[in-house]
């Protein structure tokens, strides 16, 4: 729905979406299972099925309708599904718990830091307010995050949040990933606001923008979480 809003304004924009609907549906069902071959079976036809049927339900739409869609598809059905696997994975609710956690509260700090004292530009043209003090603020406070996160299970006695032990080490090189994902994400929605010339994605949190604003940045992190999961799975 949120990138529904950002491209109502483009050519093709109020073409019917139900086909990116089915198959974010199906890649979503299959992580029911936890089966990863069936994972990837249910993406591969939900990205065959979308080629197949926009040429044919609208002829008339222009190529960019398929193309945004594909994009969505993957941005959010897709990557959001392995946060779906991870819940079947040792401590899965513990991981997802630490993504959005470091995702939240790296993203808060990097807005904090990188309004008030953001002077060098990243990539002004697709974000004009993302600076690299504010990427280095989200790290540090995805660092301290993460730290707050492990401290919470191993000391504090909160048993919701199981995960296993993570060395000083493993903890900083995962904090590296999840602040690059979170940058990433937010670059791929500020992108698409470029596009659809809006400020904001949606309107359902006032003053903070809409559902996508806050979890863009879980987005591809939650690829990063469902692999450290399964490789620690694995070593265990």
């Amino acid at each position: 729905r949120s990138t529904r809003r950002l491209t109502k304004g483009l050519p093709g924009g109020e073409v019917s979406r139900w086909p990116v609907g089915v198959a974010a549906a199906t890649i979503s069902l299959s992580t029911l299972s936890g089966n990863w071959d069936l994972f990837g079976f249910a993406t591969l036809l939900a990205v065959s099925g979308m080629c197949v049927v926009y040429p044919i339900a609208f002829p008339l739409a222009p190529r960019e309708v398929l193309n945004l869609d594909l994009f969505g598809l993957a941005w959010v059905a897709w990557t959001l599904s392995f946060a779906g696997m991870t819940l079947h994975l040792p401590s899965g609710k513990g991981w997802i718990f630490l993504g959005l956690s470091c995702g939240w509260i790296g993203n808060g700090g990097a807005y904090f830091i990188g309004s008030k004292w953001g002077r060098h530009k990243c990539i002004p043209k697709v974000s004009p307010g993302k600076s690299w003090e504010g990427i280095a603020a989200e790290l540090v406070f995805t660092l301290v995050a993460a730290g707050l996160v492990q401290g919470c299970y191993y000391y504090g006695g909160a048993q919701a949040l199981d995960q296993p032990a993570f060395t000083p080490g493993s903890i900083f090189l995962l904090a590296v990933l999840l602040t690059f994902n979170g940058v990433m994400g937010d670059l791929c929605e500020s992108m698409l606001k470029r596009i659809g010339e809006k400020k904001d994605s949606g309107d359902f949190f006032p003053g903070h923008g809409g559902i996508l604003d806050r979890f863009d940045g879980f987005f591809f992190a939650a690829i990063t979480v469902a692999v450290c999961a399964s490789v620690v799975q694995l070593n265990s």
